[in-house]
């Protein structure tokens, strides 16, 4: 009990006495881990989105941007019937402003009953809103729900319309947006030109037909005209580039973070020599020496663990990147296996470098 008592006082005294050394330390690791932590989520939020953007019969759906008063049903019917459509589903997306929260603006988005990819739209908590239903419901973002102390069946008021929240965003999706029927978008902004995605399946149905039938109706400017797996495949290059970029930066961090590291290491482990002779004749064993450095060691990386955890969602929020990462508590316990596994191959290596120091060595680096 009492070499017990020895190693952790030991090792106590030994994290106040080079306190500058282990500062340094941990300010290096710390971020580091920060970096690379934004680099891993920021890589999953991007595999997540091009995920979210592939969807059944790809291949054979014309997607079509367009600007313009919300299209009525019978001008959707009669697209689809014109384009020999086998499936057909809208959507809207229009910025709006929001008295009620803040006097903050918010983008809206509003989907059809036909809407063939809501479903990608992770719902965390409640469930996702009936879109041909009669009652008005929405799904709110997270971020909105968290700044205005919302929850599932409270109710929120779109320019004067009162809507029941059956669902909110999971983390990383939709956070700034509220998403509604599109039939309920109907009449909320009869004066704005709202853009507007037409999705349309079907093997018969042609590009031009659909620009030539869309063009045909009043107040509608066309702002793109493109096979969904072309955009797919156009969206697929851009996240792959902007994947590669975070894996460059990633290990751009973590390679001058090593070596800053295995210079603040090196001079730890010049330190060390002299205290772990004395500790020896002290009579603490080769174990208690290896204990005594692994705890010094230990407790200066978690320390950086603790901090990036604190730190790393307040910056988030802070720098308003939540909605470009996808972060959950596993990664930081991964990290947090990954530092004890560094603390301890760091202590076997200075255990064993320093087991092999002999006191004319030491006496003779200290003249």
């Amino acid at each position: 009990m009492n070499k017990i008592n020895f190693i952790f006082r030991d090792s106590l005294r030994g994290l106040l006495k080079s306190w500058k050394m282990n500062v340094i330390f941990v300010c290096t690791l710390l971020g580091a881990m920060l970096l690379a932590a934004y680099c891993l989520s920021s890589i999953r939020f991007l595999q997540k989105e091009l995920e979210s953007t592939n969807f059944e019969n790809i291949d054979e759906s014309i997607e079509v941007g367009f600007t313009g008063n919300l299209l009525s049903l019978t001008d959707k019917n009669n697209i689809i019937q014109q384009c020999e459509a086998r499936t057909a589903s809208l959507t809207a997306r229009n910025k709006m402003f929001f008295p009620e929260l803040g006097g903050k603006s918010y983008f809206v988005i509003a989907i059809d009953e036909s809407y063939e990819r809501y479903e990608n739209i992770s719902i965390e908590e409640g469930d996702m809103f009936d879109p041909s239903g009669d009652e008005l419901e929405c799904v709110i973002g997270q971020k909105i729900s968290m700044e205005h102390h919302l929850s599932v069946n409270d109710y929120i008021s779109v320019s004067g319309k009162s809507f029941r929240i059956t669902g909110i965003t999971a983390k990383g999706q939709y956070n700034k947006y509220l998403v509604l029927p599109y039939a309920a978008l109907s009449g909320l902004n009869d004066s704005e030109q709202i853009q507007q995605t037409f999705y349309l399946t079907g093997n018969k149905v042609e590009r031009t037909q659909v620009q030539y039938v869309l063009s045909g109706i009043k107040s509608t400017e066309i702002l793109y005209n493109e096979l969904s797996a072309t955009l797919y495949e156009q969206n697929k290059m851009t996240i792959e580039r902007w994947i590669h970029i975070r894996v460059m930066a990633g290990t751009a961090s973590l390679l001058f973070a090593t070596f800053n590291i295995l210079a603040v290491c090196f001079g730890k482990i010049q330190e060390s020599r002299r205290k772990c002779l004395i500790k020896k004749m002290l009579g603490l064993t080769d174990l208690g020496v290896f204990l005594s450095l692994f705890i010094e060691n230990l407790s200066v990386i978690l320390a950086a663990d603790l901090l990036a955890y604190i730190l790393y969602f307040p910056l988030i929020n802070l720098l308003d990147i939540r909605n470009t990462v996808l972060v959950d508590k596993l990664m930081f316990v991964q990290m947090g296996v990954l530092s004890v596994i560094l603390a301890a191959v760091y202590a076997v290596i200075m255990g064993v470098y320093l087991s092999h120091c002999t006191m004319a060595e030491i006496l003779r680096e200290g003249e």
